[in-house]
């Protein structure tokens, strides 16, 4: 069938060597792109997550450096506050025409110009249900599955026969988790049993000034 041709095309382009540079160039743009307002990533997420499933399996370095990219800004603009826009200044003047405003008032004229914060009137991305449910359904499955894979991998704990692995692909599932984690760390749960970084130093400075 068609479809399983260009699968199997698909696969072998992202896991030769020498990726094709349009595919790494325009994998490092929409890893840019989820950098977004994680209100406007939400509504697209079906597409997003169809890119990520597609682009998943690389064994090229430089795509998968962007994909760990893919994941962590995907991650962090869903989950964390951040202000939506990053205006110094306040702009108040309504220009019908672009070239008025720039022609009567020159934007680098208020470069340094102090104002305060609370007049700027800058709106924040506070994450709502969907986005955390969202980000949590992304990490809970990429962890799942590169963990999986791992495990057949290293403990050879595989129903198949046929299963193979490679140091690329060790290498690119170990960057999922350590990435996913990394940028889920406000989601995920501290274990109860663990104490306080300032415990464990307390412990350990007492112990090295115990005299014997």
């Amino acid at each position: 069938p068609k479809g399983d041709i260009n699968r199997h095309f698909i696969n072998n382009l992202l896991k030769s060597e020498r990726c094709d540079p349009s595919i790494v160039w325009n994998l490092h743009l929409f890893s840019h792109l989820l950098k977004s307002n994680g209100t406007i990533l939400l509504e697209n997420m079906h597409g997003i997550r169809e890119i990520l499933r597609i682009y998943r399996p690389t064994t090229n370095k430089e795509c998968i450096s962007n994909m760990t990219s893919c994941y962590n800004n995907l991650i962090i603009s869903l989950t964390r506050i951040y202000p939506i826009e990053n205006r110094s200044v306040d702009y108040t003047l309504a220009f019908e025409d672009e070239k008025e405003f720039f022609s009567q008032h020159l934007p680098f004229r208020d470069w340094g110009k102090y104002i305060s914060p609370d007049e700027l009137k800058i709106k924040y991305h506070i994450p709502n249900v969907q986005e955390i449910s969202a980000a949590l359904d992304i990490t809970s499955s990429v962890l799942n599955e590169s963990m999986s894979f791992l495990k057949k991998s290293f403990l050879r704990k595989n129903e198949s026969r046929d299963f193979r692995s490679t140091k690329e692909d060790n290498y690119r599932e170990l960057n999922y988790i350590y990435h996913l984690v990394y940028s889920s760390s406000c989601l995920l749960k501290r274990p109860s049993s663990k104490k306080n970084v300032d415990e464990q130093l307390g412990e350990k400075y007492k112990s090295k000034n115990e005299k014997p």
